[in-house]
């Protein structure tokens, strides 16, 4: 039995006065607290906060577990035992008399920190991740310390932009719809003539899923009767208004004599198709409000310069969309259709999917589109002149050697699944590195079955050729080459130290560099007397993504190779006859001044100017260190260049000399790198490599495996 007395003592006092455990005893006379109760306060308040974190911490292992992230076998041991569907499984490798050997990786003891990356890896939040980085021990202690930095660069980024032109998720009040006020901001007619003109005339990346003569009747039938238009149909002729101002402004056509400031005219289109798309997408679906959506994305991708969540998720509403109008099923078994409307439901539905599988591995997460219940053929190979809507059957596709609009999206896809199982083995929880080379295979064979018109070329045998098509040659091969980083990406770190995935490290850095090399093409050739002047804008955010993946991979391997000893099977003398750490290091350099560049616009790009500068300030104090101690030229690699007598010259596999720039951008390296960055000292690296870099960096964009 316990007294009142030791009762009370046992209640929390609650710092009133009088306390409320003195009232209960009626000692309310007597409640005196210490004089050093404001050092109890701190106390207190500091034991509060790290109770908080403790049970937020708590409830973030909790929700993981709940979501399935951290199984029985993760959470009992660190690295576990090689099994052919574990993380490690192994690849079959031949001997030198061709007989298959099994080999096992060494197992290698896991940090810490890094068996917490694995559990969290595997949750499909990466706000989650995050969070979670953020509440074990300080890991991010080094990024903390520059938060206000960033803060100031994300500020700078938001203020060269045009607010009402960041993307958005498609809700909210549209307002009233009014025909009279929505034609009233349209231009006079010969100006929008002109518009429409160049949209449909423009040799560019957009997709053909607005066929122009069906578009144009119904265009005059408008300038007729403006009542007649639906409100779909008005919302594509603003979309398309809009992109066709957009296009002319970044390729720096000059329209303010016609639709007066091209700024406010893009705005103006952009929100009245955003209101008008609130108001159809809470209507039945049909074909045409699913294109109004399609060309709406499409303008948002195009135009949004970072990684953006809100035009995901607008395409998760176009998928749903399609599926429901049944645009996944062939539309050939289904009678009542004509092929005018067969063919342009394919070409539909091609959009889609491509752009779910691009966006959706864009902020790392998996397809929204179940493969395996998909069975519409794609398009034919056709102008748009080939087929109207009074056709009884399809003619004969043009070959490959004859540029269509729908000739680009029809030979890339290919490629494009083979990525999509690439993606969705490398999200597998339970990857088969068995499954790896089978993969790779078919990813290169998909590339060398392009037509010849598609194959990527050097500038000099590209004399003739529309700039727009160049890009799309680039596009097209960075398909394959960022298929095979992604496909390597979860071995390299092995590789070094394991002969057994020595063939992963060649792979993946050679594609890394290609597409480092066709960065530094792009950027230079996009400058005022480049090639690719006026068509800068064709470089989209996926483009720039794949950059910046080869730019991780490149910084990853060269960390690698400064943490321990590289295998002799596995050194760079034995996968490619020479040591590729200057040109690596070179071309982690161009693409430094490259991001740097872009940084006032693009937090992505900002964020890569800050990790890989952070590399190369750990390449430059490893070398002071093992100079400062006399070691070897060939141990330091003194040969190495500085960034101040940098030239670049990328040297990309696939053809000697092929991407050397015709004119290097003035603006780009007029700052020596060793003025930019924080000297060596100033960076607490035993906190630095304790961090997911990659992760950090990237905002969560590259999904890394959970099992590495």
């Amino acid at each position: 039995m316990i007294d009142v007395d030791s009762e009370a003592m046992l209640l929390k006092c609650d710092r009133a006065r009088p306390c409320d455990n003195c009232v209960k005893r009626r000692e309310a006379d007597t409640c005196v607290y210490p004089v050093n109760g404001s050092a109890n306060r701190d106390q207190t308040r500091e034991s509060k906060k790290t109770k908080k974190r403790i049970e937020r911490l708590e409830s973030l292992v909790m929700e993981l577990l709940d979501r399935g992230a951290l199984t029985n076998e993760a959470l009992s041991e660190g690295p576990s035992t090689t099994s052919e569907t574990g993380s490690h499984a192994y690849y079959n490798h031949r001997s030198e008399n061709g007989h298959e050997t099994d080999s096992s990786p060494a197992q290698v003891e896991v940090p810490p920190v890094r068996r917490v990356s694995k559990l969290a890896a595997s949750s499909s939040s990466h706000s989650l991740w995050e969070t979670v980085l953020q509440d074990i021990g300080e890991i991010k202690m080094y990024f903390e310390e520059h938060e206000t930095e960033f803060e100031k660069q994300l500020g700078k980024v938001e203020d060269a932009r045009n607010p009402p032109a960041e993307p958005y998720v498609l809700e909210g009040s549209p307002g009233q719809w009014d025909i009279d006020t929505f034609a009233h901001d349209l231009p006079p007619r010969p100006v929008v003539d002109l518009l429409v003109a160049n949209y449909f005339g423009a040799s560019s990346l957009i997709r053909p899923i607005v066929h122009p003569k069906k578009f144009l009747r119904q265009y005059d039938k408008f300038w007729q009767d403006q009542y007649s238009a639906s409100k779909a149909w008005l919302g594509l002729l603003f979309v398309i208004l809009r992109t066709a101002v957009y296009t002319a402004r970044a390729a720096g056509i000059d329209l303010s004599a016609t639709v007066g400031d091209m700024e406010d005219a893009q705005t103006l289109f952009r929100m009245r198709t955003k209101q008008i798309l609130i108001t159809e997408l809470h209507a039945t679906p049909t074909i045409e409000r699913l294109t109004l959506l399609s060309l709406h994305l499409d303008a948002e991708f195009i135009q949004c310069q970072d990684t953006s969540t809100a035009v995901w998720i607008n395409v998760a509403t176009a998928v749903r969309m399609a599926m429901k109008l049944g645009l996944h099923r062939e539309p050939s078994f289904d009678s009542t259709l004509s092929v005018f409307e067969c063919e342009m439901r394919r070409r539909l539905w091609l959009a889609i999917s491509q752009t779910d599988l691009l966006l959706s591995w864009q902020v790392g997460l998996p397809s929204m589109i179940p493969t395996g219940q998909c069975d519409t053929m794609l398009p034919l190979n056709l102008h748009e002149d080939d087929f109207d809507e009074d056709s009884t059957s399809l003619p004969q596709p043009r070959p490959w050697n004859e540029m269509t609009k729908i000739s680009p999206f029809l030979v890339k896809a290919p490629l494009l699944k083979v990525f999509t199982k690439i993606a969705s083995h490398i999200q597998d929880i339970h990857p088969r590195d068995s499954d790896i080379p089978i993969l790779e295979r078919e990813l290169i064979a998909a590339r060398n079955s392009l037509p010849p018109m598609f194959k990527v070329k050097s500038l000099q045998e590209s004399l003739l050729d529309h700039p727009a098509m160049i890009i799309r040659r680039l596009s097209i091969d960075q398909t394959l080459h960022s298929g095979l980083c992604v496909l390597h990406r979860r071995l390299l770190p092995l590789a070094r130290s394991n002969p057994q995935y020595s063939h992963s490290r060649k792979v993946a850095i050679d594609a890394a560099l290609t597409l480092l090399s066709y960065q530094a093409l792009s950027h230079f050739e996009s400058g005022p007397t480049g090639r690719l002047a006026g068509h800068k804008w064709l470089t989209t955010s996926v483009i720039r993504h794949d950059y910046l993946l080869a730019a991780m991979l490149v910084c990853l391997d060269l960390r690698q190779g400064m943490d321990g000893t590289t295998h002799p099977a596995s050194s760079d003398i034995t996968l490619w006859g020479r040591d590729r750490r200057e040109e690596m290091v070179a071309a982690l350099e161009t693409s430094y001044h490259v991001w740097r560049a872009s940084k006032d616009t693009s937090i992505d790009a900002f964020r890569a100017s800050e990790a890989v500068a952070v590399m190369l300030t750990k390449i430059r104090s490893t070398e002071s260190t093992v100079q400062s101690s006399g070691q070897s030229s060939e141990a330091t690699y003194s040969s190495m260049p500085s960034v101040e007598s940098l030239e670049i010259s990328p040297k990309p596999d696939i053809s000697p000399e092929q991407f050397v720039p015709v004119q290097m951008d003035p603006y780009s390296l007029t700052v020596p790198f060793s003025e930019i960055v924080a000297s060596p000292g100033a960076i607490d690296w035993d906190i630095l490599e304790q961090v997911e870099f990659d992760r950090y960096v990237l905002g969560g964009n590259i999904p890394m495996d959970a099992n590495v």
